[in-house]
């Protein structure tokens, strides 16, 4: 850290290696603003980022403006690299959020906290994985991190994250990648000494572990905050958006944390709110730094002067499906208290066909004996769904066709115009054999004959592994909507939603009991309550550079291309995406697919084939590493293998392999 030179500019930018209490060296990316070594007076805080997506290559933020708006705020920025991954040293991880991962995040705020340039006040911050392990961090109340921002986190890792969405098993393209960018040396170097590929290209892949934890075991509760909510001392600012996978854990931080919140929730994917998608941008950074000004700069306030919640809220309007927006329809409302006290629902009884509008808010009764018992059988051919798209949340295509294959409810056009903000409820009975899933979605239907998606649920349908609240009622994922008058609220029951979910082992068929008490209840948002107004800060100054112009983007979110099928009786999906990005010292080409296969009608076989690579292009040399994958399902196992590949100029240097056999238990 010596040296006058590195604060002659604006910012001193360098790399700094610390050395944890096992003797691995840790790589830490700084951006210091100038003058921060001259005295106490010049001291600033600095904010930290944790993530195994190489912070010098693949997932830099230069050029994007978002480490530029923190330092011209005066804010120093660390990215560290996780152990194993990037520079950083030590052998790859053997899963994610493993206690060394968090220790080492807690080791590296102490070493931050004592550089001379910095006030003592650490922040933590991050989006996805880095959010996830900001509030593991959190949760260990390291005395110098004073308060932190997670973007799209996932509290919950098993049935909240995306390995089991809902419980059930989900296989995309983040499995393949995440096994592929493992092996990878260090940039920019991308040393291929022995001792370097022992310690990343000879590892195993990460995805047998997760296949062999198919329930909610102590390998998924200890790397997730729940239930543990309050070991979180902190203020936290929460980011979600609707049309990501991860906005439900916003709601549950919001209930159960015990420190100061603000949230928002926005109609923005997987993404920062500066770039924004599908929805328009917002000021994020601006947000951010006035976080980070009111926790880090000085003593934290009093507590009785701090608001406990503030949250915003972005109220979606209908929109047909599958929008090509750049701005999404609909209002911002801001709450200064949380959650609403003005609660009101709106409740339809199932019969066949029809959703039928119910006066009482209870839960219904069971129906008197019936000379013709109102049962429903649903079985849905296993290679429906793919209207649904990557997972819930996703802006998904128009659910008509895929309807016809279904069990759906129609409402009468309703009157007056429901705007929902909740977790839709359903009191269902229903019989089905084990192993069966079911799929819940709750949609839009427009006059013109339109489906839209507005939010769902997949559980086992088997009554031991029915997740329900404890008076019964399923919940839907959170969301927030429209229905105009006019349009018909319908719900949709089937038993496959393929590829987003793996398929079960038997399609079905499902019983669903109408004599027994049916009704779905919709959480009716308040009329009165909260501030309508525009989105939080200038959408427009929020918008920090070309979002394609960033190496993070150009590889690691790319827009993929869905492509369904059929050949030889056996029905295929493809997925697949590329990019690339000049880095100055190198050109990095990155390229993933997936083809996903499935044949039968009752009991279903079905397999994924994978393949990716990441080709770095350095003067005088290319390094290539390619990885193929094939999952496969017959009965009761999962058949998974592996196989990662070396080049150098062409020539292939290394190759290693992994076959597993894991007992199907979901």
């Amino acid at each position: 850290m010596s040296g006058a030179d590195r604060f002659s500019s604006p910012v001193a930018d360098f790399e700094a290696r610390v050395v944890v209490g096992d003797g691995t060296s840790l790589s830490v990316g700084l951006r210091v603003p100038r003058g921060s070594s001259r005295g106490a007076a010049d001291r600033v805080p600095v904010v930290l980022d944790c993530h195994p997506y190489r912070k010098d290559d693949l997932f830099s933020f230069r050029g994007m403006g978002l480490y530029e708006g923190f330092n011209e705020r005066g804010f120093a920025t660390a990215t560290l690299d996780v152990r194993g991954t990037g520079r950083s040293g030590g052998s790859t991880p053997s899963a994610e959020y493993s206690r060394l991962e968090i220790d080492d995040a807690v080791a590296v705020i102490e070493w931050l906290a004592d550089q001379p340039w910095c006030n003592g006040s650490v922040g933590m911050w991050g989006i996805s994985w880095s959010a996830n392990n900001t509030l593991l961090v959190a949760a260990r109340q390291p005395p110098a991190l004073k308060a932190c921002i997670a973007l799209h986190p996932a509290d919950e890792l098993f049935a909240s994250d995306i390995h089991f969405i809902d419980g059930l098993l989900h296989y995309d393209l983040y499995e393949l990648s995440i096994d592929l960018l493992n092996g990878i040396t260090p940039g920019p170097e991308f040393p291929l000494d022995e001792e370097t590929l022992a310690n990343r290209f000879d590892q195993p892949p990460w995805m047998p572990t997760w296949l062999s934890h198919q329930r909610n075991d102590g390998y998924w509760r200890e790397r997730s905050l729940a239930p543990r909510w309050n070991r979180i001392r902190c203020p936290v600012f929460l980011v979600g958006g609707w049309y990501d996978g991860y906005h439900e854990c916003v709601f549950r931080l919001l209930e159960h944390l015990d420190v100061p919140v603000e949230a928002w929730v926005g109609p923005w994917g997987h993404v920062l709110p500066d770039i924004g998608g599908p929805g328009a941008p917002a000021a994020w950074v601006e947000a951010a730094c006035a976080w980070w000004d009111r926790w880090l700069r000085t003593a934290a306030p009093e507590r009785a002067e701090i608001p406990l919640r503030r949250v915003r809220l972005f109220q979606r309007h209908w929109h047909p499906p599958a929008p090509a927006y750049e701005s999404i329809p609909g209002t911002w409302r801001t709450f200064e208290t949380w959650p609403p006290t003005e609660v009101r629902a709106r409740s339809f009884d199932l019969e066949p066909g029809r959703l039928v509008a119910a006066n009482s808010l209870e839960p219904p009764k069971a129906a008197s004996a019936s000379p013709s018992p109102k049962r429903l059988l649903v079985e849905s051919p296993p290679w429906i769904g793919g209207e649904v798209g990557h997972w819930w949340g996703d802006v998904a295509g128009d659910q008509a066709a895929l309807d016809g294959h279904c069990a759906t409810f129609d409402s009468e056009p309703v009157r007056e115009a429901l705007e929902l903000l909740g977790a839709p409820a359903l009191s269902l009975s229903l019989s089905a054999a084990e192993g069966v899933h079911l799929f819940v979605r709750l949609e839009d239907l427009s006059p013109d004959g339109r489906v839209t998606l507005v939010t769902g649920r997949g559980l086992r349908a088997s009554a031991s592994s029915l997740e329900v609240t404890e008076d019964r009622w399923l919940l839907l994922h959170w969301t927030s909507w429209r229905f105009e008058a006019g349009h018909r609220v319908r719900l949709s029951l089937s038993t496959a939603l393929w590829p987003m979910f793996w398929p079960a082992r038997t399609s079905g068929p499902l019983e669903v009991h109408l004599e027994q008490p049916a009704r779905l209840t919709l959480p009716l948002g308040p009329v009165q309550e909260g501030t309508v107004g525009t989105a939080p800060g200038d959408p427009l100054a929020g918008s920090r550079g070309d979002p394609g112009g960033g190496p993070a983007t150009a590889l690691l979110q790319p827009a993929p291309v869905w492509q369904a099928g059929e050949e030889g009786g056996r029905h295929l999906f493809t997925w697949s995406t590329s990019g690339e990005s000049d880095l100055g010292f190198a050109i990095l080409r990155s390229s993933h697919g997936l083809v996903y296969g499935l044949s039968g009608e009752r009991e279903v076989e079905a397999w994924a084939m994978g393949s990716a690579s990441f080709e770095v292009s350095l003067p005088g040399r290319v390094v290539t590493w390619r990885v193929k994958t094939r999952l496969e399902s017959r009965g009761g196992s999962y058949d998974y293998q592996f196989q990662r590949d070396l080049y150098e100029n062409e020539e292939r240097l290394r190759t290693r392999s992994w076959t597993y056999d894991i007992p199907r238990r979901a």
